[in-house]
C-alpha cells in the first residue's frame, strides 16, 4: 500500500514538473520573441568566442528566468540548485540546449564546483548565479571566485533589464521578467581575472571586489534603460 502511494506521488510530481516546464517555455519564448534586444559590452566575449576561449557569465538570481533564454544554444552550462525547484529550472534550461550541473556556489568546494571546473576546462561557457539559490539578494557566494581561480577563466558580469518588466517585490531576489514587446538590455561587464593563489583574507577581498564589479554592471544596465524610456 505504501509503495502504491509513493508511486502515485512520484507520478504526480513528474507530471507537475513536466507541465510547469512546458508552461514556462511557452511563456518565456512568447516574451523573448516579441522583445527588442540590445547587447551592450559583448565585444570581449565575442572575441573570446572567435578565439575558442571560454569564460564564466555571472548573473544575479533575479535574472535567471530570462537570462537562460537569452543564452540558449550558446555552448553554455549552468549551475542549478539541487532542490526540487531546481529540478524545474534544470529541465527548462536543458530544453533550450543548455547543459546543467546540479549544486550551488554557496560553498567553496563540493562535487558541483568540481564538475563545473571540468565543464569549463572542456571549453564550455559557465553560467552561474552567485547569490543563489537562497540569497541574500546581491550577496556573492565565494564559489564563483574559486571556480575562476581553479580554471583560469575570467568572470564576466551579466545583467538584464527591460523598459517594461514585471517585478516580484516579495521574492527574496526581487525577480524580474521583461514584459512582451518591451526592449531588453543585456549588459556585460569587463572580464575579471582571479589570481591562481589566494590566502583566506585575499579571497574575501576578491569576493567583495567582484561583488561590487557586478553591482556596477547592474547600475550601468539600469542607466542605459533610463535613456531608452
Amino acid at each position: 500500500m505504501r509503495s502504491d502511494r509513493k508511486n502515485t506521488r512520484g507520478w504526480k510530481t513528474r507530471l507537475v514538473i513536466w507541465l510547469t516546464v512546458r508552461l514556462y517555455l511557452l511563456f518565456i519564448y512568447g516574451v523573448g520573441l516579441t522583445c527588442r534586444k540590445r547587447f551592450i559590452g559583448f565585444e570581449v566575449p565575442n572575441t573570446y568566442k572567435k578565439e575558442n576561449k571560454t569564460w564564466i557569465f555571472s548573473a544575479w538570481h533575479q535574472n535567471v528566468a530570462i537570462a537562460a533564454w537569452l543564452l540558449r544554444g550558446q555552448n553554455g552550462t549552468v549551475l542549478v540548485s539541487a532542490s526540487k525547484d531546481g529540478e524545474i529550472i534544470a529541465k527548462s534550461v536543458e530544453a533550450m540546449d543548455i547543459g546543467t550541473v546540479r549544486g550551488s556556489t554557496a560553498k567553496q568546494g563540493g562535487r558541483a564546483l568540481v564538475e563545473m571546473m571540468h565543464v569549463i576546462r572542456a571549453g564550455r561557457i559557465g553560467l552561474v548565479t552567485p547569490d543563489g539559490p537562497r540569497g541574500p539578494c546581491y550577496h556573492l557566494q565565494p564559489g564563483v571566485i574559486m571556480l575562476a581561480q581553479k580554471t583560469g577563466a575570467p568572470i564576466i558580469p551579466y545583467h538584464v533589464e527591460a523598459t517594461r518588466q514585471w517585478l516580484w517585490h516579495k521574492s527574496w531576489d526581487q525577480h524580474h521578467i521583461p514584459k512582451p514587446f518591451s526592449t531588453i538590455v543585456v549588459h556585460a561587464g569587463e572580464p575579471y581575472f582571479v589570481p591562481e593563489s589566494l590566502s583566506k583574507d585575499e579571497l574575501e577581498k576578491v569576493r567583495k571586489e567582484f561583488e561590487q564589479h557586478m553591482m556596477d554592471n547592474v547600475v550601468a544596465a539600469k542607466q542605459y534603460i533610463e535613456r531608452l524610456k
